[in-house]
């Protein structure tokens, strides 16, 4: 019976040497830099269509679309907090965000320029397609707003990792 354990013993001990066990936490993919141009039209009061171009993380055009509502302003209108949803749609999937920011505008020359600044800070929220499970840090973006014809061109730039 001694021998026979001892066998077991050896055996399990050249299977020990032999075997290497190695357990290894899954490391996240890295943060990369996202920079999205945006140019819009105003279809509503509180919606806006337009086109996109991504680079950096991601490198492809569509179209993005937004849902937006007021949440405050100063008494003279020269600050406005808007906050909205967006969905960029690619060849490969959708994106989402989430944003909030502040319109600004200069009460002393918006009569004749009909212009004014945004910028907050946007998060992406989600994805389908190639984009399924993407995540981001919040970010920022800006953009110029032309009451005349209802453009606003802008920017966003954060980080977001990709399945």
């Amino acid at each position: 019976m001694k021998n026979l354990t001892s066998r077991i013993a050896a055996a399990f001990l050249v299977l020990a040497c032999c075997t290497s066990f190695t357990v290894t936490a899954a490391t996240p993919p890295a943060a990369k830099d996202l920079l999205m141009s945006f140019n819009e039209y105003l279809d509503s009061s509180s919606t806006l269509d337009g086109n996109v171009t991504l680079t950096g993380a991601i490198s492809e055009r569509g179209t993005r679309h937004e849902d937006f509502s007021v949440v405050s302003a100063n008494s003279d209108f020269s600050q406005v907090v808007v906050s909205g949803t967006s969905t960029i749609t690619t060849a490969s999937g959708t994106i989402t965000t989430k944003w909030t920011g502040t319109i600004y505008r200069d009460n002393a020359t918006i009569g004749s320029t009909l212009l004014a600044y945004i910028e907050g800070t946007e998060s992406v929220t989600g994805g389908t397609g190639a984009y399924a499970g993407v995540t981001g840090k919040p970010g920022t973006f800006e953009a110029t707003l032309d009451y005349s014809n209802g453009n606003v061109l802008g920017v966003f730039e954060a980080k977001v990792q990709l399945k």
